[in-house]
């Protein structure tokens, strides 16, 4: 189970990207810039399908829309293609077709 500052790592991640995720975590730890870039990418590795609640102040229009495609790369090319579909239905507020076509067009411009 993740623990409330991991959760928030996360989040940070998916929202903001990875460099706003070491910062964060290097001022939460008070540790140095390696020591923090390690951490995340060993959370990031362990917790790769995890996708973060959308919270009542979250704007759907947090994520970009490149991050966003790449997260659905990602998780597409990890084998996680319903995951992927289901975070797009999460995020974009669409239905499961509309969700599964948009991720399919993708990985075919890819």
């Amino acid at each position: 189970m993740l623990s409330e500052i991991d959760k928030k790592i996360l989040k940070l991640y998916h929202s903001d990207g990875k460099m706003e995720a070491i910062k964060w975590t290097m001022q939460v730890m008070q540790s140095n810039l390696k020591t923090a870039t390690d951490y995340v990418n060993n959370l990031l590795e362990k917790n790769s399908g995890y996708v973060p609640a959308l919270e009542k102040n979250d704007t759907l229009n947090s994520y970009n829309n490149n991050e966003l495609d790449e997260m659905m790369i990602k998780l597409y090319k990890e084998g996680k293609k319903i995951e992927a579909i289901q975070m797009l239905m999460q995020i974009k507020k669409w239905g499961l077709k509309q969700s599964k076509d948009y991720i399919e067009n993708l990985i075919d411009k890819k």
